[in-house]
């Protein structure tokens, strides 16, 4: 996943990737750990401004940027 990705949350709330957090800052091959979302429409209860949440939360990808 990376910045400007929409995505779907495990309970259809749709959304836009507006920051990353990788799991090893630095290295190359790293995996994204934890993300920052803009959400369309009603945002998941568990959710505030300034949270990153795991990867985990998301059910999939809808559209690559």
């Amino acid at each position: 996943m990376k910045v400007g990705d929409l995505i779907e949350a495990r309970h259809g709330e749709v959304g836009v990737v507006i920051g990353t957090e990788m799991m090893y800052p630095g290295h190359p091959d790293s995996p994204v750990s934890r993300l920052k979302v803009r959400w369309q429409g009603e945002p998941p209860r568990w959710c505030r401004d300034d949270l990153m949440f795991s990867t985990m939360a998301i059910k999939r990808v809808l559209s690559r940027a």
